[in-house]
C-alpha cells in the first residue's frame, strides 16, 4: 500500500469548496476521470496542472498554454509549493495543507480489506471460544477440548467416560459428538470461504486499479500525441513563433518523458531544429541589420531623413515589426530630425507666403498711388477719391488706413487751392484742365502740404523745385514713392 503524501490540497473556494486531496508522488490535477485530483471547475482544463516530488519537494507544473495558474497571486509556469500555499485554476483556489496523521486518506478498497480482516479475526476468536465443547449426558455433562475430541476414537471417549466416578450414568448420545466435532468444522469452512472471497475482492481490486492505471496511462499518451499535433500545426501555421513554439515542444517533451516515452525523441529532435532554424533566423537579421543600416546612415547624413526612415520598412510585416524593436531609437532619432526639419520647412514657406503677400500688397498700394498721383496731376480729384476710398475700405490694406485718410485730406485741400487760383485769376468758365499757378498765385499754394507744392511742381514740369520739395514729404507718406516716380519719369522724358 502506498504511504500517505506529506502534503494535500483543501479546496478553499469554486464548485469543489470543502474537500481535501491527497498528493501522492506524481498528481495530476484537471476536470476528467484520469487526473487523480479532479475538479468540476468549468474553466479547468482536462489535464491542467501536474504535481511531482521532486528532490523532497512538491513541484508544481502548469501543463497549458493559455490558461493561467496562480500561486499566491502570482502567475507561474512550474514553482515548488509549500505549507500555506493558495493555488488558483480557473474559479477554484486550492490551499497547500499538511495530511492527517490519522490516515484520514486512507483509499476505500484497503478500508473495506481493513474492515474484512476485523471480521475474520473476530469468527476467528469466536471459533476458538468454542473450541471446549461441552458434551451432555443423562444427569452430568464434561467439557471436552478440542485436543481431546480432534485425537480420541469416539469409542474411547466413551470408553474414559464410562471410567469416570459416573459409571452408573447412561453413555452420552452419539447425536451430541458429531455436533461438537462439526462445529469447529463449520468455522473452519467459513474462514476459508472468507479468505477465498477477500482473496477475490482483493485480485478485482487489484485487478481494476492495474486497469485504470493502463487507462489513464493510454488516455494521457493519446493526450500526449493530439499535443504533438496541434504544435506541429501550429508550428506550420506560424513559422517565425520560433520561441512559442520552443517552449511549447519544452513542455510536451516534460509530459512525454513519463506517458509517452516513445515520442520523447521525435520531440528533442524538433527542438534541435528549430533551435539551429533560430541561430540561423538571428544571423540572417543581423546581417539584413546591417544591410539597411548602410542604406539609411547616408540617407540621413544628407538630410533626406523621411527616406531613411523608409529604408526600415521591409516588405514583411512579421520581419517589418523585429526591425523596428531592433532599431526603435535609431527610428525614433530619424523621426525626431524629420519632424524637425518638416517644421523649419514650414516655417520657411510660411515666411516666403507671407514676403510673398506683402510684396503683391506693396505693388498693389504702389499701383494705385501712382493712379492717384496721376488723377491728382490731371485735376481728376473724383478718381482719386475713389481710388483712396478703395484703400481705406480694403481689409488687406487696413496698415496704411490713417496715410489713405491724410492723402484724402490734402486732396481735398489740393482742389481748394485749385479754386483759390482760379477764383484769383477770375476765370468765369473753369474747364477741367489743371491748374498751374503763376507768379501772381504762387503764394496761394506756399502754405499747402509738400505733397500739393509738389504736383503743382509736377504740372508745371519743374522738376528741381519738385525735387526739393519731396525732401519735406515723410518718408511714410502714401504717395512720397509714386510722386519719386513721376519726377524720374519726367527726368527721362527731360533727358531725351
Amino acid at each position: 500500500m502506498v504511504a500517505s503524501p506529506a502534503l494535500a490540497l483543501k479546496t478553499v473556494s469554486g464548485p469543489d469548496a470543502g474537500r481535501l486531496f491527497p498528493l501522492e508522488d506524481v498528481t495530476f490535477v484537471g476536470r476528467e476521470p484520469p487526473c487523480e485530483i479532479r475538479l468540476r471547475d468549468p474553466q479547468v482544463a482536462s489535464l491542467h496542472v501536474r504535481i511531482g516530488l521532486r528532490g523532497g519537494r512538491y513541484v508544481l507544473t502548469d501543463l497549458t498554454r493559455t490558461s493561467l495558474v496562480k500561486v499566491n497571486g502570482f502567475m507561474v509556469k512550474s514553482r515548488p509549493l509549500a505549507l500555506g500555499d493558495r493555488v488558483c485554476i480557473g474559479d477554484t483556489v486550492l490551499e497547500v495543507v499538511a495530511a492527517s496523521a490519522e490516515g484520514s486518506f486512507q483509499p476505500a478498497w484497503e478500508k473495506s480489506r481493513t474492515a474484512m480482516s476485523a471480521r475474520a479475526d473476530s469468527e476467528a476468536g469466536q471459533s476458538a471460544d468454542r473450541a471446549g465443547t461441552r458434551v451432555v449426558t443423562a444427569g452430568c455433562e464434561k467439557v471436552i477440548g478440542e485436543g481431546e475430541i480432534r485425537g480420541r476414537a469416539p469409542e474411547r471417549l466413551t470408553q474414559t467416560h464410562a471410567e469416570s466416578r459416573h459409571d452408573s450414568l447412561p453413555r452420552p448420545e452419539t447425536t451430541t459428538y458429531r455436533h461438537a466435532v462439526a462445529r469447529p468444522e463449520r468455522d473452519r469452512k467459513k474462514e476459508r470461504w472468507l479468505s477465498y472471497a477477500w482473496l477475490a475482492v482483493s485480485v478485482l481490486i487489484l485487478g481494476g486499479v492495474i486497469g485504470g492505471l493502463q487507462w489513464r496511462a493510454r488516455t494521457r499518451a493519446r493526450e500526449v500525441e493530439s499535443a504533438f499535433r496541434e504544435v506541429e500545426t501550429f508550428e506550420a501555421a506560424h513559422p517565425e513563433e520560433v520561441e512559442d513554439i520552443l517552449e511549447q515542444y519544452r513542455q510536451l517533451r516534460r509530459v512525454a518523458q513519463t506517458y509517452h516515452p516513445t515520442l520523447e525523441a521525435p520531440i528533442t529532435q524538433r527542438i534541435r531544429e528549430l533551435e539551429q532554424r533560430r541561430e540561423q533566423n538571428r544571423l540572417e537579421f543581423e546581417t539584413l541589420l546591417h544591410r539597411l543600416d548602410a542604406q539609411a546612415l547616408p540617407l540621413a547624413a544628407a538630410g533626406n531623413y523621411e527616406e531613411a526612415q523608409r529604408v526600415y520598412e521591409v516588405a514583411d510585416p512579421g520581419l517589418r515589426a523585429r526591425v523596428a524593436k531592433a532599431r526603435q531609437t535609431v527610428l525614433t532619432e530619424l523621426q525626431r530630425q524629420a519632424e524637425e526639419q518638416r517644421q523649419r520647412k514650414a516655417r520657411w514657406m510660411e515666411g516666403e507666403n507671407q514676403a510673398a503677400r506683402e510684396k503683391a500688397l506693396a505693388d498693389r498700394l504702389r499701383h494705385t498711388a501712382e493712379r492717384i498721383v496721376d488723377a491728382l496731376l490731371a485735376a481728376r480729384y473724383e478718381e482719386a477719391d475713389r481710388l483712396v476710398e478703395r484703400i481705406i475700405t480694403d481689409p488687406e490694406l487696413a496698415a496704411v488706413q490713417d496715410a489713405a485718410i491724410a492723402v484724402s485730406a490734402e486732396i481735398r485741400s489740393l482742389r481748394e487751392a485749385d479754386q483759390a487760383i482760379r477764383a484769383a485769376r477770375k476765370e468765369k468758365n473753369p474747364g477741367d484742365e489743371p491748374v498751374v499757378p503763376d507768379a501772381e498765385t504762387r503764394s496761394l499754394v506756399t502754405h499747402r502740404a509738400p505733397t500739393i507744392q509738389c504736383i503743382y511742381a509736377l504740372r508745371r514740369n519743374d522738376r528741381l523745385e519738385a525735387e526739393d520739395v519731396l525732401r519735406n514729404v515723410a518718408p511714410q507718406h502714401l504717395l512720397r514713392e509714386a510722386l519719386l516716380s513721376r519726377i524720374t519719369l519726367r527726368e527721362g522724358k527731360g533727358n531725351r
